[in-house]
Protein backbone atom coordinates (compact mmCIF):
# COMPACT_ATOMS: atom_id res chain seq x y z
CA UNK A 1 0.00 0.00 0.00
CA UNK A 2 2.91 2.32 0.76
CA UNK A 3 4.25 1.82 -2.78
CA UNK A 4 0.86 2.62 -4.26
CA UNK A 5 0.59 5.89 -2.30
CA UNK A 6 4.12 6.89 -3.33
CA UNK A 7 3.40 6.02 -6.97
CA UNK A 8 0.12 7.92 -6.99
CA UNK A 9 1.84 10.88 -5.37
CA UNK A 10 4.44 10.80 -8.14
CA UNK A 11 1.68 10.66 -10.78
CA UNK A 12 0.09 13.76 -9.24
CA UNK A 13 3.46 15.58 -9.24
CA UNK A 14 4.10 14.67 -12.86
CA UNK A 15 0.65 15.86 -13.94
CA UNK A 16 1.15 19.15 -12.10
CA UNK A 17 4.49 19.83 -13.81
CA UNK A 18 4.27 18.15 -17.22
CA UNK A 19 1.96 18.48 -20.20
CA UNK A 20 0.97 14.80 -20.60
CA UNK A 21 -1.16 13.86 -23.60
CA UNK A 22 -1.00 10.04 -23.55
CA UNK A 23 -0.96 7.32 -20.92
CA UNK A 24 2.17 5.93 -22.58
CA UNK A 25 3.93 9.27 -22.04
CA UNK A 26 2.87 9.26 -18.38
CA UNK A 27 4.05 5.66 -18.01
CA UNK A 28 7.52 6.64 -19.33
CA UNK A 29 7.74 9.67 -17.03
CA UNK A 30 6.71 7.51 -14.09
CA UNK A 31 9.38 4.92 -14.98
CA UNK A 32 12.03 7.67 -15.08
CA UNK A 33 10.94 8.58 -11.54
CA UNK A 34 11.52 4.96 -10.46
CA UNK A 35 7.99 3.57 -10.69
CA UNK A 36 7.66 0.95 -13.43
CA UNK A 37 4.00 0.01 -13.86
CA UNK A 38 1.79 -1.79 -16.34
CA UNK A 39 -0.78 0.13 -18.33
CA UNK A 40 -3.55 -1.53 -16.28
CA UNK A 41 -2.01 -0.37 -12.98
CA UNK A 42 -1.51 3.12 -14.35
CA UNK A 43 -5.11 3.25 -15.54
CA UNK A 44 -6.39 2.17 -12.10
CA UNK A 45 -4.19 4.76 -10.38
CA UNK A 46 -5.43 7.47 -12.73
CA UNK A 47 -9.03 6.51 -12.01
CA UNK A 48 -8.46 6.58 -8.25
CA UNK A 49 -6.76 9.97 -8.49
CA UNK A 50 -9.61 11.43 -10.55
CA UNK A 51 -7.44 12.08 -13.59
CA UNK A 52 -9.35 13.48 -16.54
CA UNK A 53 -8.52 14.24 -20.16
CA UNK A 54 -9.16 17.97 -20.43
CA UNK A 55 -8.85 20.55 -23.20
CA UNK A 56 -5.82 22.82 -23.03
CA UNK A 57 -6.47 26.55 -23.55
CA UNK A 58 -4.59 26.52 -26.87
CA UNK A 59 -3.73 23.03 -27.96
CA UNK A 60 -4.45 19.35 -27.57
CA UNK A 61 -6.18 17.59 -24.71
CA UNK A 62 -4.03 16.57 -21.77
CA UNK A 63 -4.26 14.61 -18.52
CA UNK A 64 -4.79 16.45 -15.26
CA UNK A 65 -6.13 15.79 -11.79
CA UNK A 66 -9.80 16.68 -11.79
CA UNK A 67 -11.38 19.25 -9.61
CA UNK A 68 -15.04 18.58 -9.03
CA UNK A 69 -16.75 18.52 -12.39
CA UNK A 70 -20.28 19.62 -12.98
CA UNK A 71 -22.67 17.68 -15.18
CA UNK A 72 -22.13 19.78 -18.32
CA UNK A 73 -18.31 19.50 -18.04
CA UNK A 74 -18.53 15.75 -17.56
CA UNK A 75 -20.82 15.52 -20.58
CA UNK A 76 -18.45 17.62 -22.71
CA UNK A 77 -15.41 15.57 -21.65
CA UNK A 78 -17.22 12.29 -22.32
CA UNK A 79 -18.48 13.40 -25.73
CA UNK A 80 -14.99 14.52 -26.73
CA UNK A 81 -13.53 11.17 -25.70
CA UNK A 82 -16.38 9.37 -27.43
CA UNK A 83 -15.61 11.07 -30.74
CA UNK A 84 -11.86 10.36 -30.46
CA UNK A 85 -11.62 6.91 -28.92
CA UNK A 86 -14.72 4.85 -29.69
CA UNK A 87 -14.10 2.16 -32.29
CA UNK A 88 -17.49 0.40 -32.34
CA UNK A 89 -20.87 0.34 -30.60
CA UNK A 90 -23.23 -2.60 -30.49
CA UNK A 91 -26.35 -3.29 -28.50
CA UNK A 92 -28.61 -6.07 -27.38
CA UNK A 93 -31.66 -6.00 -25.16
CA UNK A 94 -30.83 -3.54 -22.34
CA UNK A 95 -27.03 -3.53 -22.89
CA UNK A 96 -24.72 -1.30 -24.90
CA UNK A 97 -21.20 -2.56 -25.70
CA UNK A 98 -18.71 0.19 -26.51
CA UNK A 99 -15.29 -0.76 -27.93
CA UNK A 100 -12.57 1.89 -27.46
CA UNK A 101 -8.92 2.31 -28.23
CA UNK A 102 -6.75 0.50 -25.65
CA UNK A 103 -6.57 2.21 -22.26
CA UNK A 104 -9.58 4.50 -22.76
CA UNK A 105 -12.54 2.43 -21.55
CA UNK A 106 -12.12 2.83 -17.80
CA UNK A 107 -11.98 6.62 -17.84
CA UNK A 108 -14.95 6.86 -20.18
CA UNK A 109 -17.00 4.45 -18.05
CA UNK A 110 -16.25 6.56 -15.00
CA UNK A 111 -17.59 9.64 -16.78
CA UNK A 112 -20.74 7.77 -17.84
CA UNK A 113 -21.29 6.74 -14.22
CA UNK A 114 -20.67 10.31 -13.02
CA UNK A 115 -23.24 11.70 -15.46
CA UNK A 116 -26.04 9.98 -13.62
CA UNK A 117 -24.79 11.32 -10.28
CA UNK A 118 -23.88 14.91 -11.16
CA UNK A 119 -26.80 16.95 -12.27
CA UNK A 120 -27.56 15.73 -15.79
CA UNK A 121 -31.34 15.63 -15.76
CA UNK A 122 -31.99 14.10 -19.16
CA UNK A 123 -34.17 11.01 -19.15
CA UNK A 124 -31.60 9.01 -21.11
CA UNK A 125 -28.99 9.36 -18.37
CA UNK A 126 -31.43 8.38 -15.65
CA UNK A 127 -31.96 5.13 -17.55
CA UNK A 128 -28.32 4.07 -17.03
CA UNK A 129 -27.94 1.63 -14.15
CA UNK A 130 -24.15 1.47 -14.37
CA UNK A 131 -21.11 0.42 -16.34
CA UNK A 132 -18.44 -2.25 -16.33
CA UNK A 133 -15.13 -1.47 -18.03
CA UNK A 134 -12.01 -3.25 -19.09
CA UNK A 135 -9.04 -1.85 -20.97
CA UNK A 136 -10.88 -1.28 -24.25
CA UNK A 137 -14.49 -2.31 -23.61
CA UNK A 138 -17.38 -0.68 -21.75
CA UNK A 139 -20.62 -2.45 -20.95
CA UNK A 140 -23.40 0.05 -20.24
CA UNK A 141 -26.35 -1.49 -18.40
CA UNK A 142 -29.68 0.22 -19.01
CA UNK A 143 -32.95 -0.08 -17.07
CA UNK A 144 -34.68 -1.03 -20.30
CA UNK A 145 -34.00 -1.12 -24.02
CA UNK A 146 -36.41 1.66 -25.02
CA UNK A 147 -33.93 4.55 -24.62
CA UNK A 148 -30.84 2.85 -26.03
CA UNK A 149 -30.91 4.76 -29.35
CA UNK A 150 -31.30 8.05 -27.43
CA UNK A 151 -28.44 7.31 -25.03
CA UNK A 152 -26.12 6.39 -27.92
CA UNK A 153 -26.93 9.69 -29.63
CA UNK A 154 -26.46 11.52 -26.32
CA UNK A 155 -23.05 9.95 -25.76
CA UNK A 156 -21.97 10.80 -29.29
CA UNK A 157 -22.95 14.41 -28.65
CA UNK A 158 -25.78 14.52 -31.13
CA UNK A 159 -29.29 15.63 -30.39
CA UNK A 160 -31.43 12.72 -29.17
Amino acid sequence: MKTKKLRQGQIAKILEKEFVVTQHQLQKLLARAGHRVTQATLSRDMKELGVIYAPAPHGPYYYKISTVQTGPLIQQDLQNRFSKYVVNISRTDNLILIKTLPGEASGMARLIDELSMNGIKQTEVKEILGTIAGDDTILVIMKNKVNIPKIIKFLKGTTP
